[in-house]
C-alpha cells in the first residue's frame, strides 16, 4: 500500500513539473491605434523555462519591455509575412528574435534593457534588409519598420558584375576578386549581394541608424543628416558571412568598386556641389550612428541627350555622384548640419491617445530629413526630443489613424542657427554639449489635437 501512494504521488508531481515548463503562451492583446489596429502582439512560444533562461543568462536584472510592432512595406504600407527580426546589445549579442505573423505583426516579450541602446535587424525575402539602433523611448509604444526593395545578385571570384537597383537610381560595379571576409578565412563563392536604392523623397524611414544622425572626428561631433540619394549594400558569401573590400587586394589589382547614384531631381548645378560628404553605417563594426567617410565624391553633370539606343542609356543621368572604392554596407550623400535641440508636447484630446509624428524638412541644399515616432498621450503629454538641422524648416505632421493619408494636424517652424556642438554620453542614450552638459532644449510648443 505504501509503495502504490508512492506511485501515485510520484505521478502527481511529474504532471506538475510537465504543466509547469509546457508552451506558455500570452494572451493576444489588440492595441488600438484610435478605429484602426495598430499593433497585434503574435503568441509567444517560448517555455517558461526558456524565458528564465533568456532573462538571467541574457538580460539580467533590468528593467522589462515588451518590444512590439509592424514590419511593413514602405510603398504599400502591407504588412510583411514571416519577417525575421533580431534584437542585439550595444556589443553585438543577440538577445533575442521573431518573425511576424501573417499580418506583419511582431512582440518581444519580457525583454528587458540596459542603460544602453539596442540594434534591431529587420529583413525579410526580396527587400533591403534594415539596421535600426532603437532607444527605451521606441520601446514604451511601439515601433514601426518599412522595408523597400531590393535586387539580389551572385558573383564569383574572377567575376565582375554591374548591376542597377529596381528604381534605376544606383548603379554598383563590384570585382570578386578584391572581396574578404573579417575573420580572414577564405570567402566561400559565390558571394550574394543585396543592392537598393533608397530615395530622399520617400524611404527615409527605411534609413539605418537613429534619427538620422552622423558622427564625425575624433570628438565624434553629432552632425544632422539630410539626403540627397542613399543606398544599402550587404554581401555574404554561401556560408553566410559578411564579406567586405580587400584594400590590399585593391591596391593589388588596381581594381576598385564604384557607385553611382542619380542626383537629377535633388542636386541643382553650382548649388553647393562640393559640400556633398559621404556618409557609412555598417553595425557590424559597431556603428549606432552614421559615421564619416574618406570617399571622395565627384558630380558629373551632362547636357547630352539621352538616346534609348545606346548601351549606357539605363544609366544615363543628367546629375550623378560617382563615388569609387565604396565598401560594402550603407551608403549615403548629403550636406551635414549642426543640430539644434528641439521638444515638443503632443496631446490627443479625443480618442485612445495613441498617434504617430512625423517631422521632416527639405533644405536649402535639396537634402530632406525625416524621423518619425509613435506616442501615447492617454495618461499623460507625450515628450518627444531630437536634434533638428538649423536654418531650415521643419514640418511636424500628427496621424492619428493607422494608414491616414492625409495628416490630422500640420504644423511649420522656422529653426534657428545652432549654438553649440553636441555628441552622445556613454551610454548612447543622452546628448550632451561640447563641454558635458545637458542641452537647452528649445521649447516649440504644445501641440493639441
Amino acid at each position: 500500500m505504501k509503495n502504490y501512494k508512492k506511485t501515485v504521488l510520484f505521478i502527481f508531481m511529474t504532471a506538475i513539473l510537465v504543466s509547469i515548463n509546457s508552451t506558455y503562451s500570452f494572451n493576444v492583446t489588440k492595441n488600438p491605434y484610435s478605429r484602426n489596429r495598430w499593433y497585434e502582439n503574435i503568441l509567444d512560444k517560448d517555455t517558461r523555462k526558456e524565458i528564465i533562461r533568456m532573462d538571467d543568462q541574457l538580460f539580467g536584472n533590468r528593467v522589462r519591455y515588451y518590444v512590439r510592432g509592424l514590419v511593413k512595406n514602405n510603398y504599400t504600407g502591407v504588412g510583411i509575412n514571416n519577417a525575421l527580426i533580431v534584437i542585439y546589445n550595444s556589443h553585438y549579442r543577440i538577445l533575442a528574435k521573431r518573425y511576424t505573423n501573417k499580418n506583419g505583426f511582431f512582440n518581444f516579450s519580457n525583454l528587458k534593457f540596459g542603460k544602453r541602446t539596442m540594434i534591431a535587424k529587420v529583413s525579410a525575402k526580396g527587400y533591403s534588409t534594415l539596421i535600426k539602433t532603437i532607444s527605451k523611448n521606441d520601446l514604451v509604444y511601439g515601433i514601426d519598420f518599412s522595408l523597400i526593395s531590393s535586387y539580389n545578385f551572385s558573383i564569383n571570384k574572377n567575376q565582375t558584375k554591374q548591376i542597377f537597383d529596381p528604381t534605376n537610381n544606383a548603379k554598383l560595379v563590384v570585382h570578386g576578386k578584391i572581396l574578404k571576409r573579417l575573420d580572414n578565412q577564405p570567402v566561400q563563392y559565390p558571394v550574394t549581394i543585396n543592392f537598393s536604392y533608397i530615395d530622399p523623397e520617400k524611404d527615409l524611414a527605411s534609413m539605418p541608424g537613429i534619427n538620422m544622425l552622423g558622427v564625425s572626428g575624433r570628438r565624434k561631433i553629432l552632425t544632422v543628416l539630410t539626403s540627397v540619394g542613399a543606398v544599402n549594400i550587404e554581401a555574404r558569401d554561401s556560408t553566410g558571412t559578411r564579406v567586405y573590400i580587400d584594400r590590399a587586394k585593391e591596391r593589388r589589382f588596381g581594381l576598385s568598386t564604384r557607385l553611382e547614384i542619380n542626383l537629377t531631381k535633388f542636386v541643382k548645378p553650382g548649388a553647393g556641389l562640393t559640400r556633398i560628404l559621404s556618409w557609412q553605417f555598417d553595425e557590424n563594426r559597431g556603428d549606432l550612428t552614421w559615421r564619416k567617410t574618406k570617399n571622395k565624391v565627384k558630380i558629373t553633370t551632362e547636357n547630352r541627350v539621352r538616346n534609348e539606343g545606346n548601351e549606357d542609356s539605363q544609366s544615363y543621368w543628367k546629375t550623378k555622384a560617382v563615388i569609387n572604392s565604396v565598401e560594402m554596407a550603407a551608403f549615403n550623400l548629403d550636406k551635414p548640419w549642426k543640430g539644434v535641440p528641439v521638444v515638443f508636447y503632443f496631446k490627443e484630446r479625443y480618442g485612445d491617445g495613441r498617434f504617430q509624428i512625423i517631422i521632416e524638412s527639405k533644405t536649402r541644399t535639396g537634402g530632406n530629413f525625416l524621423v518619425s515616432r509613435i506616442f501615447n498621450s492617454k495618461n499623460k503629454i507625450a515628450v518627444f526630443k531630437v536634434l533638428v538641422p538649423e536654418r531650415n524648416y521643419i514640418v511636424v505632421k500628427v496621424k492619428t489613424h493607422f494608414k491616414q493619408k492625409i495628416p490630422k494636424t500640420i504644423r511649420k517652424y522656422r529653426i534657428p542657427r545652432a549654438r553649440y556642438f553636441y555628441k552622445y554620453a556613454k551610454n548612447y542614450t543622452k546628448i550632451v554639449d561640447s563641454r558635458g552638459r545637458p542641452p537647452r532644449w528649445r521649447n516649440l510648443g504644445r501641440i493639441l489635437f
